[in-house]
């Protein structure tokens, strides 16, 4: 039978959104990061020969298969919302802030008063009462100009108890802030937690473009050692946001992102199309990137 997991190994194709089938290199079935009993035993025999630490493996087990369940309910309520209206979302982006010390030409949240902004306290009252959610975008503003933003996500992990995906996109400006909140999110454990780091274009044009001289050097720093966080739940991309003045950029920014982290990939870049909004983004006549 199916069991678990192996208790360092939530995905074991981490740049898939979701599970794949497929075998292992010992002819052993798995589907996505589920694995054979005999697997499982491999692991606990490895550790150490008594049933401590055998029990020790089939609780990594038991947890990692309440991680699967939430995998794949998250996997199916995408499906489901495709075919028809669900009942209830699957998804909430959670704007946590309006504050930032950014001064982008392609946004005016900065210019908001970040105002009832929801405290700890409220954000878990709100899960507790909605916890069908099972994706989880938490944005801004730049989240990390909250100084409670750990409390913030603690009260997120410990409330929503159908959260499988947790992501959020920050500027880089605050490094060690993004490690720390990175690794203390980990360490209470998560499904898979995903970080967006803003870059709109080689140096020059970022820089000019984010209205902040320095924060293309503080994001790309932010962005490799967020890379030295080896944990197959976890990812981080860069986020490259297609306006007018970029779209025709995004090779000259990969090669400048090379030209600082030579094992730089594609697939670790993520484009999205620009757009206008009255209600959020306040930057209605800025003009997205054409067709």
């Amino acid at each position: 039978d199916l069991i678990g997991v192996h208790a360092h190994r939530f995905d074991d194709l981490p740049d898939q959104a979701f599970f794949v089938p497929g075998w292992n290199n010992n002819g052993d079935l798995w589907l996505g990061h589920y694995r054979w009993v005999s697997e499982v035993r491999r692991v606990a025999t490895g550790m150490a020969p008594n049933i401590g630490n055998y029990a020790s493996a089939v609780k990594y087990c038991y947890n990692g298969n309440r991680v699967f369940i939430k995998e794949l309910g998250l996997g199916k309520a995408i499906l489901g919302a495709n075919l028809r209206s669900p009942a209830l979302p699957y998804k909430v982006t959670f704007v946590a802030t309006y504050h930032c010390n950014f001064r982008c030409e392609m946004c005016n949240i900065w210019q908001k008063k970040s105002v009832d902004e929801m405290t700890p306290a409220e954000v878990e009252r709100f899960f507790s009462r909605w916890p069908q959610f099972r994706w989880v975008h938490l944005t801004g503003g730049e989240l990390f100009m909250r100084r409670d933003l750990d409390d913030l996500v603690a009260a997120i992990q410990g409330s929503c108890r159908s959260l499988f995906l947790l992501n959020f996109p920050t500027t880089g400006w605050f490094g060690d802030k993004t490690i720390d909140l990175v690794e203390k999110t980990l360490k209470r454990g998560v499904g898979r937690l995903m970080v967006t780091i803003s870059m709109d274009g080689p140096k020059a044009l970022h820089d000019e473009m984010r209205g902040l001289p320095g924060s293309w050097d503080r994001a790309i720093e932010t962005f490799r050692r967020l890379r030295g966080i080896r944990r197959s739940n976890f990812q981080t991309v860069i986020g490259m946001t297609l306006m007018e003045k970029n779209a025709s950029k995004v090779d000259e920014t990969i090669d400048a992102i090379r030209r600082m982290i030579p094992d730089f990939t594609r697939k670790e870049l993520h484009l999205n199309i620009g757009h206008e909004s009255g209600h959020y983004f306040a930057n209605v006549g800025y003009g997205g990137a054409s067709p």
